[in-house]
């Protein structure tokens, strides 16, 4: 079983498989486990000095100490390599980030409509926060936002959904949820909006509002995202299983 699932998480990785066959069919115990291997998987990714960090690793002579009790799935190694050395360094001095959520990954990441960027004079404000939304830059873009005004051509409905989705990104999901829910039905970004609710309460693991959120989603078939929230239901019904023991 600890093969099978080290070659499901190599998979997973590779882009073979999605996270909802990754996970369905786990115990808790499992799901945990392949949780915390994806967690170190991705600070290998994001590692900026990985030769500096092997270099430590053999310095101090811990390549092939790992503990069995950090790293139950060892055959996990082949597949990663020499990583093995740098994963027992970041766990053992607890430098990676917080993902967030297992379900965010997969599901989260809709396209965010964004708008064309707007040659007038008199929207340059707008238009220099939507300059650092797209690089990524959301702690600098909502800064930027709140301080536009809206105008004919800008909706407060535009601003209000682009200042939740940088506190969506940002993990401030309260305030996300608080922005993202004041739109009104006929705003253009009214679904996408449903949507981050959605992800949001997904993020703070409140079991009922999400199922309130989804089950308002999937009432309407003509929702740009319908598709997504019935593969959502899956996984989320084996998220709880799972994590929660819901039938």
């Amino acid at each position: 079983m600890i093969e099978q699932l080290a070659h499901k998480i190599d998979q997973f990785v590779n882009g073979q498989i999605q996270r909802s066959e990754l996970i369905s069919g786990l115990s808790a115990d499992e799901l945990s486990e392949v949780e915390e291997q994806l967690q170190i998987i991705e600070d290998i990714r994001v590692a900026e000095e990985l030769k500096e960090v092997r270099s430590q690793v053999k310095e101090l002579g811990i390549g092939e100490k790992a503990s069995d009790k950090v790293f139950k799935l060892t055959s996990l190694y082949k597949y990663i390599g020499v990583a093995a050395a740098v994963i027992f360094l970041l766990v053992t001095y607890n430098i990676f980030k917080d993902q967030g959520h297992p379900l965010l990954e997969e599901y989260a990441n809709i396209k965010e409509g964004l708008p064309t960027m707007m040659s007038d004079a008199q929207h340059y404000d707008f238009d220099n926060a939507m300059t650092f939304f797209k690089e990524g830059n959301y702690k600098t873009a909502l800064e930027k936002f709140e301080t536009v005004e809206a105008s004919k051509d800008i909706g407060q409905d535009a601003l209000d959904y682009f200042m939740g989705l940088c506190h969506f990104h940002l993990r401030g999901y309260s305030e996300a949820i608080d922005l993202l829910d004041s739109l009104e039905p006929s705003s253009a970004y009214k679904s996408k909006s449903l949507w981050y609710v959605l992800m949001s309460y997904v993020a703070q693991e409140d079991r009922t509002l999400v199922d309130e959120q989804l089950k308002l989603i999937l009432s309407d078939p003509g929702h740009p995202y319908i598709d997504r929230a019935r593969s959502f239901q899956s996984s989320w019904a084996d998220y709880k299983k799972l994590k929660f023991g819901e039938e």
